[in-house]
């Protein structure tokens, strides 16, 4: 199994190496990575990799634990429409995903979820978990309102972009 460093490092070779386009094959995964193109919108910040998915290998001899990641990768949910903004009106915000992963919508497996629809939320309250390479990062509501919507399921992967809730002002 590639660890972090390792994917780091390929991620700088082809990076520093103008590469437009990779596929790595290894016997526990499929990576599959693509740089933006010249055709990419100016409304969206600079990513360095634009699209990364990892398609588990049919005879994966190790199963991996529920707590980390689901067992299956489910498909990547979609991101907003280039030009789309974060608000969707004047009392509506919608958070989105600050960068690839996969979301965990409670703090552990079993656990109530951290919003529901209809709940009241405060700027700082946690809404969802990130995970990426098994590193949790919390997402914040930023907004004060109520959950109008979940735009997402526990253990989908999103993309950078990807709607995850809306919060309506209240």
């Amino acid at each position: 199994m590639i660890d972090r460093k390792e994917l780091q490092q390929v991620l700088e070779v082809l990076s520093e190496g103008g590469w437009q386009h990779a596929h790595i094959v290894t016997p526990d995964f499929t990576l599959t990575l693509v740089t933006p193109t010249d055709g990419a919108t100016q409304a969206a910040p600079p990513v360095p990799l634009a699209a990364i998915t990892a398609e588990p290998v049919a005879a994966a001899a190790s199963p991996v634990p529920q707590a980390s990641a689901p067992a299956h990768l489910p498909p990547v949910a979609a991101p907003a429409p280039a030009g789309v903004s974060a608000a969707v009106d004047a009392d509506v915000t919608v958070v989105t995903a600050p960068s690839i992963g996969v979301i965990w919508r409670s703090p552990k497996p079993g656990a109530p979820p951290f919003v529901e629809p209809g709940q009241v939320v405060a700027p700082d309250d946690t809404v969802c978990l990130l995970e990426v390479m098994k590193l949790f990062t919390p997402i914040k509501a930023e907004v004060a309102g109520r959950v109008a919507a979940l735009h997402v399921d526990n253990g989908d992967m999103v993309q950078f972009g990807t709607p995850l809730l809306s919060i309506e002002a209240m």
